[in-house]
Parts: structure tokens; sequence; C-alpha cells
């Protein structure tokens, strides 16, 4: 039991404790001599060692005067001492919502000339003064707490980039969320939408480097969600008044180096060929000396390997067309030209509820003065690939 010291606060009208007391003229004497002020916290920490009141009082007073290091060190004893107390956690989420928009605007160096000027940029300097332990800590369990859905898969994002291990051990939880939350949600008709873009841009890359171990079904599942995202993105998102807020760099580069990452876990022949720069003869050359180099009895994993890679080539060729045609066009869908090939000598016609076409139609429907194979090196050279092969 420690003597009483003061029973009125300095100005003789109210009675105080004696925390109270210590701690009231602390805030005096920081108006006009900073080290008499630490002396009196000094003091009143040392003596009330287990009361909240003090030791918050002691970090306001180090933050206020903008010393990270001495703020660190209150921050981390109070997360250790107090960790249930509700002005601590509010000090804690706006440590973490510093954190989450420094790495989201991180790209951006408007924002970090603004970020330097405010209280953000204190917040971060003492996030990364406080010890690893305690970092992984107050990361985890502030996502546990959240009761937003999204806030919490952004914060385990957050713990994932800081502390890659940790993927391990939650990421399959976390993606499980993603989807679930998506189902859910009143956006699952459109892929571009906020949680797709965390599990594709954000989880999905961090699970394609890690050593977790997923199952075959799993990755074909985060692989389907990943092309239907970015193919959506690059074909159609203009169109989408709910997903112009979402903006993703380089699409068709992320896109591969997911088929690089999850084409390594199948152990895909062609995943290799996605991590080299992008030339459609090399492409369509590698994909067609895989499919060349097993037999006809190709098993499911194979087969899936050849859909999967022949078709992104070819949307990525199509798109390249689409941009090089129409650069500044909107439209969703093109019409592509049909290969119409009569049947043969011993090939029984079809049977057709409509007037039979002419039998003698031509093989490319183009009305152009020229052949399209004429006018497209590059198909050509496919199709003379194609017609070389025995099958």
């Amino acid at each position: 039991m420690y003597p009483e010291m003061m029973e009125t606060d300095v100005d003789g009208n109210i009675p105080i404790s004696n925390e109270e007391y210590l701690v009231l003229r602390a805030k005096n004497a920081l108006l006009y001599d900073p080290y008499e002020a630490k002396a009196w916290m000094l003091t009143a920490q040392t003596l009330f060692p287990n009361d909240f009141g003090v030791q918050f009082e002691a970090y306001h007073i180090e933050k206020s005067a903008g010393n990270v290091k001495e703020a660190a060190k209150c921050f981390s004893a109070l997360f250790s001492t107090f960790p249930d107390e509700v002005e601590l956690w509010t000090e804690i989420k706006a440590v973490t919502t510093a954190l989450r928009q420094f790495e989201e605007n991180n790209a951006h160096s408007e924002e970090k000339e603004s970020l330097e000027m405010s209280e953000s940029k204190f917040l971060i300097e003492l996030f990364y003064q406080v010890p690893t332990t305690v970092q992984h800590a107050l990361l985890l369990t502030c996502a546990e707490k959240t009761p937003d859905n999204m806030e919490h898969c952004k914060l385990m994002l957050l713990l994932f980039n800081k502390f890659p291990l940790t993927v391990i051990k939650y990421g399959s939880r976390l993606m499980e969320n993603l989807i679930t939350a998506e189902k859910h949600s009143l956006m699952q008709h459109n892929p571009v939408n906020s949680y797709r873009k965390l599990l594709v841009c954000d989880l999905l890359p961090l699970l394609g480097t890690s050593q977790l171990d997923l199952q075959p079904k799993n990755l074909y599942r985060l692989l389907h969600k990943a092309i239907e995202f970015y193919l959506s993105y690059v074909f159609d998102h203009s169109k989408k008044d709910e997903s112009k807020h979402i903006k993703v760099e380089e699409p068709w580069s992320k896109l591969w180096e997911i088929m690089f990452n999850i084409g390594s876990k199948l152990a895909w022949d062609l995943s290799i060929t996605f991590a080299g720069y992008w030339n459609k003869d090399n492409y369509w050359t590698a994909l067609f000396n895989c499919y060349q180099a097993h037999p006809m009895t190709m098993d499911d994993s194979y087969l899936k390997q050849i859909v999967y890679c022949g078709t992104l080539i070819l949307l990525r060729c199509l798109h390249e067309y689409l941009s090089f045609v129409e650069p500044d066009s909107v439209r969703s869908y093109v019409l592509v030209e049909g290969f119409c090939f009569p049947p043969g000598p011993n090939e029984p016609l079809p049977k057709r509820n409509r007037v039979e076409d002419d039998i003698n139609q031509p093989i490319l429907t183009c009305g152009g003065p020229k052949p399209l194979l004429q006018r497209h090196p590059f198909v050509r050279r496919r199709c003379s690939l194609l017609g070389s092969s025995p099958r």
C-alpha cells in the first residue's frame, strides 16, 4: 500500500488519487520541461506498474514528443500487460490501418509524400520498432478480433506479407474464407470484385510461392478463378460499374506468373514456358511440342495442361489482335472466322431441319481481297505446324 501523496489536484480543487496526481504533474511539466515530465512519469510507472491509465499516459507522452523508440517500448509493454483494454485497441487499430494504407498505396509516390506529413508515418515506424514477436501477435490478434470479414482478410494478408511462413498455417483457411465470402456476397455474378481480387491478386501469389501443400483439386479451382478474373478484367470490366474501382497493373503478366507457379505445383511441362518473355511463336511451338511428346492416351493431367495453356495462349493472341485493330474499343465480344470443312465422300450428311447449305461453300468465309491465312503470317505458320502433325 503506497502512502497518500496528495488528496487534491495541483489547484487544490478536486480530490484525486496518487496515480492521477503523478500523471497530472507530468502533463503540467511537459509544457515547460520535458525532462521533468519524464521524471514524473518514470516515478508513476515504477510505483504503479499494473495501472493501465499510468502506463498508457506514459506511451501517449512519448508519442506526443515524437520519441519512436520510447513509445515503442511503452506500446509493447501495454500490449503484453493489458491486451483487452478498449483504449489500447483503438490505438492498435490506428497502427494496423496505417500499415494497410501504406501497403495499398505503396506504388503511388504522391501518396507516399503525403504519408510523411501525417501521423501515419509515426505509427508505421512505431510498428517496426516493437519486437517481431509483438508484431506477429498484434496482427494475428487484431485480425481475429475484427468483426468485419473484409477487414479480417486484409489483416491476414498483411500478416502473410510481413511473416511469409504464416501462409503455411493460415493460407488454406483464408483461401476458403475468401471463396465463401464471394459466394455469399452481392458481387458473386461479377468475377471482377473485391473478394476475388484479394484472392487472385494478393493471396494466390503467396500460395503459389510458399511451401503450402495444396491438393490438385484446390490448385485447379484457384487457377480457374484466376483465369476468370483476369480474362473478365481485360475483356469486359470497363462495362461494369461495380468493378471500375478495381485496378490491376499488367494483368497478362500477373496471370502468366500464376500459370507458372500453379503449373509448377501441378508438375506441368509447360509451366516453365510461362516464366519466359511473351512471344507467340515460341509459346505455340512449346505447346505443340508438348502435345506431340505424349502418346494419344494422354492422362487427365496432360489433357488439362494442353487445354488450359492452349486456351490462354489463344486468348492472349486474340486480345492483342483486338487491341491492335480497335485500340479504343470497349466491346466484349468479337466475331472470329468460321473454318467450315465439307464432309468426306464416305461420311453421311448430318440431318438438318433447314434447307441444306451449298456443299461447295468456301472453307473460309472471309470476303476480303486476300485469303485470311495470307494476311496473317502467324496464323499461317501455326496452321502449317498443326498440318505437319501425323495426328
